[in-house]
């Protein structure tokens, strides 16, 4: 698996192999953990192929974490799912985890049929999907991906409500999309984090790596850089481009948050980051105090529960904001 994982992230896998990939990170809980490590070593190259030593440490990790969960792996029961068919044009599956939804339609377009998947993510899971090209999508909790069984020869399309982030298999005859209601995202082959939540009033597309042009429906389109976001306000059409640390707008996709002996500011940051939400803090918090800190499933509340447990603060959760303030505000003389 480990030769495999390589080709993977050094665009060489066969479609067949990246299929292949998605089954093991399905396997078990661990494998995803175990498959970011890799990952993240890569990645911290710069480069886009690693060099031999940090091929073989990216390796060694894998095989000592993978043999450590090994005998863990053979007690666990095997993932279970079940199709039901209704009136013979609809399939669901429902994975165990009670957070993964994925359903096949079938519409008829004179005599070929189109078969369209619909992939959702619950409210407090995550997971990821292999469409047809071998572009793998990790979709953060409720998040709906529609995408063809087939694509055609001319384009690539699907369709995202929520967050996903995009790891696109190259093909410049054949451009991949990505459509919402009020723009679509054309690329060629990149990495690229897509946020677009129903009752939010703006969304967001930041890319890792690569090329991608952000279409609008009634203005000029926008070619983005590696490293920048794009904010856009659904209802004025109005845009920002700003530099942006495109890593920190993938954190969820990792099993776990660990911050250790963190600045509150950080922490506050991150955790924006993991929930996708933006904290603000008010002035009389000292930004400077530093904790500890590991976020696994818990909710935002749950979080922030703890850390007004552990340091003198209160909040305020919104649908796009969590407003921090201290418990003991400063009095103005």
């Amino acid at each position: 698996m480990e030769k495999l994982i390589s080709k993977y992230l050094s665009d060489t896998a066969t479609l067949e192999e990246k299929q292949k990939l998605l089954e093991w990170l399905r396997e078990d809980s661990n494998h995803p953990k175990l498959f970011r490590d890799i990952q993240q070593i890569w990645y911290s190259s710069n480069n886009i192929f690693l060099r031999e030593v940090e091929i073989n440490r990216a390796i060694e990790l894998f095989k000592k974490r993978a043999a450590k969960y090994e005998e863990k792996k053979k007690r666990m029961n095997k993932l279970l799912f079940y199709r039901i068919s209704v009136a013979a044009s609809l399939l669901i599956a429902i994975f165990s985890t009670g957070g993964f939804l994925l359903g096949k339609s079938m519409k008829s377009a004179n005599i070929q049929e189109k078969i369209v998947n619909n992939v959702i993510m619950g409210k407090d899971s995550k997971g990821n999907v292999a469409l047809p090209d071998g572009t793998i999508v990790w979709l953060n909790a409720g998040s709906k991906l529609v995408y063809p069984e087939k694509f055609s020869e001319e384009a690539r399309i699907v369709k995202l409500e929520g967050e996903g982030y995009f790891d696109v298999t190259p093909n410049p005859k054949v451009p991949f999309y990505v459509e919402t209601d009020k723009m679509k995202v054309r690329v060629l082959g990149t990495q690229f984090d897509l946020k677009n939540y129903p009752g939010r009033s703006s969304m967001e597309t930041v890319l890792l790596s690569g090329k991608v042009e952000v279409i609008f429906n009634n203005s000029k389109n926008v070619i983005l850089q590696p490293n920048q976001k794009i904010s856009i306000h659904k209802e004025t059409g109005e845009h920002a481009i700003e530099e942006f640390n495109a890593q920190n707008q993938v954190l969820w996709t990792n099993e776990q948050l660990v911050l250790s002996d963190k600045k509150l500011s950080e922490v506050l940051q991150s955790i924006g980051f993991w929930y996708g939400v933006n904290v603000t803090s008010e002035e009389s918090i000292d930004l400077n105090q530093r904790l500890s800190l590991t976020i696994r499933k818990e909710s935002k509340e749950e979080i922030l529960e703890l850390l007004s447990l552990i340091i003198p603060i209160k909040y305020e959760i919104g649908t796009e904001e969590i407003i921090v303030r201290s418990k003991y505000p400063k009095v103005k003389p």
